[in-house]
């Protein structure tokens, strides 16, 4: 299940979720900064 929306805190605009197989968990990404972080 995803998280509610997040903003990016560099940029402020809305970090993208994800579920990411080879991590084996959800994670984030700001689509203009690149910023890529797990989530749990």
């Amino acid at each position: 299940m995803f998280h509610e929306k997040m903003l990016c805190d560099v940029c402020k605009s809305e970090i993208s979720q994800y579920y990411d197989e080879s991590y084996k968990g959800n994670r984030g990404k700001c689509t203009i900064c690149g910023i890529d972080f797990p989530l749990e």
